[in-house]
């Protein structure tokens, strides 16, 4: 969140921001991830971090019991329960920590949701990898880096049904919206490692590692970094060079 002080754009571009922090356990809609034992919350600063800006911003609500969530599902429905204290209508969005919006895209988003007629819009993104050895951003592509996920909805009380893919009730057939967003989700080590982690991926920091120091030609299959026997390896996908 401090990435490009993306904290400050969320205070500022949202009515509202609803932040459930802490460890949730593998069950629900992510039943296939991995429990790792690790404490309840935060450790790397986060907690503080958000008890701060909690504290100098009245539009930041922060919920940090020190418990293990259930599942993914249980942590955004307890956002659903903070949410309907404050509304029971509005434009919902789901961004996570690594997912950065430009502000002219939200109104756009918003705007092109209304008019599809749906209640639930996708975006493509920017999938960023990282750097490699000549200092080249790296970006996933294929059916890697060019689907589509839910990220808003014209919420009307509704509680979700899962969480990968977040689908709430009564949801609509999605609307594809043109905005796209930059997910930062392989630039940082910490992030690779827990991914490692909790996803069960066999040897991605090790690859993510090597992918630094590459000065190879691209574009390069995507088992380049997530190996070739890991579980949903994407088809069809390559990594290649962002401009």
């Amino acid at each position: 969140m401090k990435h490009n002080d993306f904290a400050s754009f969320m205070v500022k571009n949202f009515d509202h921001w609803i932040v459930i922090e802490g460890h949730a356990r593998a069950g629900g809609s992510t039943s296939w991830c991995k429990n790792l034992g690790k404490p309840q919350r935060s450790t790397d600063g986060t907690h503080e971090f958000m008890m701060n800006l909690c504290e100098q911003n009245q539009n930041v609500h922060y919920y940090s019991p020190g418990v293990y969530w259930k599942s993914k599902d249980a942590q955004v429905n307890e956002a659903i329960l903070t949410a309907k204290l404050i509304t029971n209508s509005c434009f919902l969005w789901q961004v996570d920590c690594d997912e950065q919006f430009e502000a002219a895209d939200l109104s756009l988003a918003e705007s092109e949701l209304i008019k599809s007629g749906s209640n639930a819009g996708a975006f493509q993104f920017y999938h960023l990898l990282g750097k490699d050895g000549l200092g080249r951003q790296l970006i996933g592509k294929g059916n890697w880096g060019d689907n589509w996920h839910t990220r808003l909805w014209l919420w009307k009380g509704e509680r979700f049904i899962t969480h990968e893919p977040p689908v709430i009730e009564n949801q609509k057939p999605v609307a594809h919206l043109s905005p796209k967003y930059h997910h930062y989700s392989y630039c940082f080590e910490e992030s690779v490692r827990f991914k490692e982690m909790y996803y069960g991926y066999k040897g991605l920091l090790e690859n993510w590692r090597r992918l630094r120091s590459f000065k190879g030609d691209f574009p390069q299959p995507v088992t380049l970094l997530l190996g070739k026997t890991n579980r949903h390896v994407p088809k069809n996908s390559f990594i290649d060079i962002y401009s």
